[in-house]
């Protein structure tokens, strides 16, 4: 399909539902330009940008759309609806797929269904399908390449559109360059390169018949350089031979290891005489044991004798004790039981006269209570109006407080977990072992690990601190091996990275990003509770049971009026009632009388509580009394039993006995522990291993020599007769004939190289030529980011080189060799000026970008600002991002993603 001059797509509005977290769907409108759509991570940004890719790219039959799917629902249709505008003609596309699978687009007065609809959506936009599965890269053509999917955004991939850019330049060109660049000079350096690669790689290196003849140039050295090494070989070997047959003889005239097998069975009879008087040491090592064990017994048996003897004299001073608490408790009883029968008559008159007085003061009373409650029940009316505006002005602080999501307790946790981190990282410092050296010399001590790897050079003074095994290597080759002690440090190191992980998760989770930060957080939301506080104090001073029990209050007293009203009435005027006696019942009297009967019912429990005290101060004296009794008797009778004098005695005897042979014993093997030690048994098994091994060596190297000298002779015979001379003259013509031939190859091919390379570079200036409207609209972007710098492009269309002449005296600076986010930014300015380019050839130029340019820092985010905005002039943008308070100055109000979805 041919597509309008100059023809203007503009996204208008875009619908999702049943897709992903969008199940109740979400509309957004967009305007021509500019459009920024912002909201927190998992709000479903990036996925409106796959949904506007799927609509793109995916078959509406596609099976390769799982992730369109929302969470657990079987049955869903993702779809996607796109409202846009073409020239003059408003198009819509709306597509389906799992569930119910469907492709709709319609432009102007046209329709399409189906397949028809998606082959006729891709040429419409200059892309393409796969022939079969998912969507791959290579087929997503202009879109793909205007589109910056998240985390993205440092990689572009030209190729799935170059066609479409070779022919919007090709068409700004001009015929002549692009047929130079693209078809004639192509054809003519092809055939060049193809001669050239015969013989030579794209590296320079030999291939082919080349490389076969400098091979076999190569090979003929080899085997001439072999045939010289095999003659001085044989007469090397004729010198070696003679000399070890000399060594040969020498040694079996000489037989050195007959000295040694003399000094060996010496050596043996030496080291068997002190293994037998090591083992004799150790047995009186044990018989000394046993002797120490025994007296440690007999020691203890004694002072388990005397401490019986001193239990037996502390549990009669108790029994004694007991004895006198008993009598104390038991007059403490008599004693208490006489208040007791006072108070409970005492107790009986107080109420009576107190149950006078109230009749009296009943009607009195009654008079009271009605102004009272009327009184109660003003007051309770005022204290309702002020409690309602209270309520209210409680409801505002607590919306204040609850916008605030740290805690205290979050804050003291955050702590403990950096000081956690702190503290561990000083524990590791502290576990490592420190070493120092001084030395008057300069050379440094070289540190390995015990996998052999540098770990360092110890210098001169300069400490180092050492957390795992490690050998110090001196220039003269000594060695000292350090193994630091202290806690484990591979434990050590795991406890500090769960200590961290836990410290970094908890700063993810409150969402600050550092401790400061959450206590300015907390110090807010501490003066909201504060506040909070106030509004509720001052609620709870005017209801405080809650506003249900206020207006309970309000109607009680307002019940109360009313009842004491009619009890007032009920009881009719005060001259009517019983005028012969004067009323009683005044608050006074009553008090007195209440007073009264307090004291008397207080002085009654008083004297009850006395009595149960003494009864079970009683009680407990008595168990006491007994238990002590049985105890004192129990630790009599056994310090008089018979048997016990005769075995301290006989204990006595056995420990003195026991002590003097230990005694002796103990110098004996002191002085046999002694000379062994003086005989140095570990010197005498090192000369029996000395002298073992020295016998075994010679005798081994002597059969070696015998076999070696055997085997050189029968070799140096058989080499004789090979024939070595003639074979190198042999080789020595062949390696001439070869060498001829590499040269000639090697000159032929030094030439179709010098020709690809003048092709190569007149191609170039065609490219160069070819590629200059491109240049310039790249430059246009480059020099609002970097002023005076120049940006390469490569023949595929892709930015090669960055010239900056502020930076290491114009350095050219290879693409890919740039930070993540200055790739970002150039690949950004590169998909602008691409779609200059485009828009000019008449095709659509939407760009999408989600979550672009977060690693730009804040010196250069403000020109990539104008750079976007000025790309806006002339292309709808849609920028998605979790990061609004980027983007507030932009000239264009950002479009929040709703909640609801």
């Amino acid at each position: 399909m041919s597509h309008p001059a100059l023809a203007q797509f503009a996204l208008r509005r875009l619908s999702v539902s049943q897709l992903r977290q969008f199940r109740q769907g979400v509309t957004l409108a967009f305007a021509p330009g500019l459009n920024v759509v912002v909201g927190p991570n998992e709000a479903g940004k990036s996925s409106l940008a796959r949904a506007i890719r799927a609509a793109f790219f995916e078959r509406h039959r596609s099976t390769q759309v799982e992730d369109l799917r929302p969470w657990q629902d079987g049955s869903a249709a993702p779809t996607v609806r796109m409202e846009f505008e073409w020239g003059d003609d408003a198009g819509v596309l709306e597509k389906s797929f799992l569930a119910r699978k469907r492709c709709a687009l319609s432009l102007g007065p046209r329709q399409w269904e189906g397949v028809e609809a998606e082959d006729q959506l891709a040429t419409l936009f200059g892309f393409s399908y796969a022939a079969k599965g998912a969507s791959r890269p290579e087929h997503t053509g202009i879109p793909g390449l205007l589109w910056m999917e998240q985390g993205q955004g440092h990689l572009l991939d030209v190729a799935p559109a170059r066609e479409h850019l070779h022919d919007a330049l090709a068409g700004d060109a001009g015929t002549a360059w692009s047929a130079l660049a693209a078809s004639g000079g192509d054809d003519l350096l092809g055939r060049v390169q193809a001669l050239r690669a015969e013989l030579l790689t794209g590296t320079g290196k030999a291939r082919g018949a080349l490389a076969e003849a400098l091979s076999q140039v190569q090979e003929a050295e080899v085997k001439l350089a072999d045939t010289d090494a095999q003659l001085a070989r044989y007469a090397q070997a004729v010198d070696q031979w003679t000399r070890e047959r000399d060594l040969l003889w020498q040694e079996q005239a000489e037989r050195p290891w007959e000295a040694l097998r003399a000094q060996l069975a010496q050596a043996q009879a030496e080291q068997a005489a002190l293994a037998a008087h090591e083992q004799r040491c150790a047995e009186d090592q044990a018989r000394l044991d046993v002797l120490a064990q025994t007296r440690r017994l007999l020691r203890d048996q004694l002072q388990a004798a005397d401490s019986q003897a001193q239990d037996a004299e502390w549990r009669q001073a108790t029994l004694q004790q007991a004895a006198s608490a008993l009598q104390e408790a038991e007059l403490r009883l008599r004693d208490a039981q006489a208040p007791v029968l006072a108070s409970k008559r005492a107790a009986v008159a107080a109420r009576e006269a107190l149950q006078a007085a109230r009749r009296q003061a009943q009607r009195q009373q009654s008079r009271l209570r009605h102004e009272q409650a009327a009184a109660r029940c003003q007051a309770s009316e005022q204290a309702l109006g002020q409690a309602r505006k209270a309520q209210a002005e409680l409801a505002v602080r607590q919306a204040e407080a609850a916008a605030l999501r740290l805690s205290e307790s979050d804050l003291e946790a955050l702590r403990q977990k950096e000081s956690a981190c702190l503290a561990l990282e000083a524990q590791g410092r502290a576990v490592a072992t420190r070493i120092e050296w001084h030395s008057s010399q300069t050379t440094a001590v070289a540190i390995t690990r015990v996998d052999g790897s540098t770990a360092g050079l110890l210098a001169s003074g300069e400490p180092q601190w050492l957390d795992a095994e490690a050998t110090l290597l001196w220039p003269d080759g000594s060695r000292l091996h350090i193994t630091p002690g202290g806690a484990d440090l591979a434990q050590w190191a795991a406890h500090q990275a769960q200590a961290l992980a836990a410290f970094r998760a908890d700063l993810e989770r409150l969402q600050v990003a550092d401790v400061a930060e959450a206590h300015r957080l907390v110090q807010q939301a501490r003066q909201a509770r504060s506040e909070l506080a106030l509004a509720q104090q001052a609620l709870k001073l005017l209801a405080p049971r809650g506003m249900e029990a206020l207006q309970a209050e309000h109607q009680a007293a307002l019940d109360e009026l009313l009842a004491a009203q009619a009890a007032l009435e009920a009881l009719g005027p005060l001259e009517a009632v019983e005028g012969s006696r004067e009323p009683l019942g005044d608050a006074a009297e009553l008090d007195t009388l209440e007073q009264a009967v307090a004291q008397a019912q207080s002085a009654e429990a008083e004297a009850l509580s006395q009595q149960a005290m003494a009864q079970q101060a009683q009680v407990r004296a008595h168990s006491q009394y007994q238990q002590a009794q049985q105890e004192a008797q129990l630790a009599q009778a056994a310090l008089a039993a018979p048997e016990r004098a005769e075995a301290l005695s006989q204990a006595r005897s056995k420990l003195l006995e026991v002590t003097q042979h230990h005694e002796a014993l103990a110098a004996r093997l002191a002085q046999a522990q002694a000379q062994h030690r003086a005989a140095r048994p570990d010197i005498v098994a090192q000369d029996v291993r000395r002298l073992s091994q020295s016998i075994a060596q010679w005798v081994s190297q002597h059969q070696q020599r015998r076999e070696a000298v055997a085997a050189q002779h029968a070799t140096l015979v058989a080499s004789s007769a090979l024939g070595l001379q003639e074979q190198r003259d042999a080789l020595a013509s062949q390696w001439a004939q070869a060498d001829r031939r590499a040269s000639e190859l090697q000159r032929r091919a030094q030439a179709l190289d010098l020709l690809s390379q003048r092709l190569a570079q007149k191609r170039q200036a065609s490219l160069s030529a070819l590629q200059a409207p491109l240049q310039r609209k790249l430059q246009r972007y480059l020099e609002l980011l970097f002023p005076l710098a120049e940006i390469s492009l490569d023949e595929h269309l892709m930015p090669r080189q960055l010239h900056r002449p502020s930076r290491a005296a114009g350095l050219h600076e290879e693409l890919p060799a740039l930070s993540f986010g200055a790739r970002e930014q150039m690949f950004l300015i590169t998909r602008l000026a691409y779609a200059d380019l485009l828009k000019e050839a008449g095709r659509p130029t939407l760009l999408i970008l989600d979550d672009a340019l977060v690693h730009t820092d804040a010196e250069r985010l403000p020109a990539m600002k104008r750079v976007l905005f000025d790309a806006a002039q002339r292309h709808q943008v849609l920028l998605f991002s979790c990061h609004p308070e980027m983007w507030r100055d932009l000239g264009v109000p950002l479009q929040q993603l709703p909640t609801s979805a």
